[in-house]
């Protein structure tokens, strides 16, 4: 449901670092991060005939779920001394710099209308607790009882608050914990799915093709053959009663450029490539909604040279946001 399209990492990025969130040192920031960890249920016994799989599970407008997410960013960004900086005081500057911010989310959701794939284009949030942490502070971003209007855009969600206000600042923290896919007409099983049957422990190759559509209609430039990756069914798993399917899968893009409108001003990307890795628990029966998705994006990227600087060189970084999100239907 969530992971599947471009990210507006630029945004992100511009926005945290605008709001002065504190510097800090990544712990644990490794890339092996598939989102926020998710307990296993006990082993379901095997079909000899394998599963159908079936990532992108319908929603209905009128449904209420208990909605229960954490996100991390983590942005490490090059120092690109200024015109006005001496060569010492450019050749002792760090060369990066990292910020991090957590967020946790528990809320009530009910979906307001879908398209003709069943994916939500609208939701509204009705915030039970809202918090955001950095390594000096915790604050509360939305205060419990507050309800925000979530609706699915060509580029990122419109979020709109029913009373009062919110800075920027806060609208990108609840934006990393509210993601809901980009208006387009594909879905994960286009770009992730397969149409064989799986046994536990089988893989099959994500489709480069149905990824370009995908990022290309957000405006990103990439090709076809600089996309890979593979997904897995790892395990069917007993979960409150009900056989369920955990995938897992990686993809890399290399070479790609973001949009003109996704890149802060007077930043000049030359070079990008991201790698998408995430998990998802499903119903062994494609009619029921997702239990848990959680995914991770890292984006690692190079700023053009400027041979009007002190430092010339291509400087590089680094963003990583993590999100995982657990879902329950609730009963009319």
């Amino acid at each position: 449901m969530f992971r599947r399209g471009a990210v507006p990492w630029a945004l992100t990025l511009l926005c945290l670092l605008a709001a002065g969130t504190p510097v800090v040192r990544a712990a644990g920031s490794g890339d092996d991060d598939d989102g926020p960890a998710a307990r296993s249920g006990a082993a379901a016994p095997h079909r000899a005939e394998g599963y159908a799989i079936r990532l992108h599970r319908p929603m209905k407008a009128g449904q209420s779920y208990a909605w229960s997410a954490d996100s991390t960013v983590i942005n490490t960004l090059p120092v690109v001394p200024t015109g006005g900086a001496t060569p010492n005081a450019a050749a002792a500057a760090p060369a990066t710099v990292t910020d991090t911010v957590s967020v946790h989310l528990d809320a009530t959701v009910q979906i307001l209308n879908v398209d003709k794939q069943g994916q939500v284009t609208e939701m509204a949030c009705t915030v039970q607790e809202c918090v955001a942490r950095t390594a000096k502070e915790r604050r509360t971003v939305v205060q419990p009882g507050r309800t925000i209007l979530v609706e699915a855009g060509k580029w990122k969600p419109k979020l709109t608050a029913t009373s009062g206000n919110f800075t920027i600042e806060d609208d990108v923290l609840l934006r990393s914990v509210l993601p809901l896919p980009r208006v387009e007409d594909t879905t994960d099983d286009d770009v992730y799915g397969t149409a064989k049957k799986q046994a536990v422990g089988e893989s099959w190759n994500v489709r480069p093709d149905q990824v370009l559509r995908s990022w290309a209609a957000a405006g990103y430039k990439l090709k076809a053959q600089h996309v890979s990756g593979t997904v897995k069914l790892k395990s069917a798993e007993m979960v409150d009663g009900v056989e369920c399917l955990r995938v897992s899968g990686r993809a890399k893009i290399e070479h790609f450029l973001p949009p003109a409108l996704d890149i802060p001003q007077g930043i000049d990307i030359g070079d990008a490539t991201t790698e998408l890795k995430f998990t998802k628990l499903v119903p062994a029966d494609p009619s029921k909604q997702v239990l848990q998705d959680s995914h991770s994006l890292t984006v690692h990227f190079a700023l053009k040279k400027d041979p009007r600087a002190l430092t010339p060189e291509a400087h590089e970084g680094k963003l990583l946001r993590s999100v995982g999100v657990k879902l329950k239907l609730l009963s009319p």
